[in-house]
């Protein structure tokens, strides 16, 4: 299982650096996440910058975990399917709630949370604990190209999801037109 690990290490480990470092980019860029956690209306707001906080220590310590050598990704994998289910919840219950916060997940996009935010989570999460089993394998890796590959596989991976919005933006319903055919 090293190369399922390789491959999942890579796109998990990439999701959350982009994460981290879209809102930590530019202070504005922190300013409007802290924002969107207030417009999801799931703390008092009080407690909002705390929790946005926490949320971006979290997605940093998911980046070192899975940079370090020996078990410690296994923690990583388990911090980010913990934040990932978290997130899924408060977004479900945004969503419930009609709530038409911004995923500001990597920063920038301005989409409403919504359903796709909680599937693509969800499938985070569940890689997670792939992720978790995949560590724990005794299976050295052998074969410096399927290594190579699921670590490309991984970063083609977790590309899509961190773009996820921008393509559905791009490739959503309504974005083709209507071709006839005769008969």
């Amino acid at each position: 299982m090293p190369y399922l690990e390789t491959g999942l290490r890579c796109l998990i480990g990439l999701v959350f650096v982009v994460s981290a470092a879209g809102k930590l980019i530019r202070r504005a860029s922190l300013r409007e996440f802290v924002a969107s956690v207030a417009a999801m209306r799931l703390l008092r707001p009080g407690h909002v910058p705390g929790a946005a906080a926490v949320v971006v220590a979290g997605e940093v310590a998911v980046c070192v975990l899975m940079a370090l050598p020996g078990p410690m990704p296994q923690a990583g994998f388990a911090l980010a399917g913990a934040l990932l289910v978290a997130f899924s919840v408060a977004i479900l219950m945004a969503v419930r709630r009609q709530v038409t916060a911004a995923c500001r997940c990597f920063g920038t996009s301005t989409v409403p949370l919504g359903r796709r935010h909680i599937a693509r989570n969800a499938c985070l999460a569940v890689a997670s604990g792939l992720g978790c089993v995949a560590v724990a394998s005794p299976e050295a890796a052998t074969d410096v190209n399927a290594l190579i590959l699921a670590a490309f596989a991984g970063v083609v991976a977790g590309t899509l999801v961190v773009f996820l919005d921008e393509l559905s933006e791009l490739f959503g319903p309504g974005r083709f037109p209507q071709t006839r055919h005769p008969g």
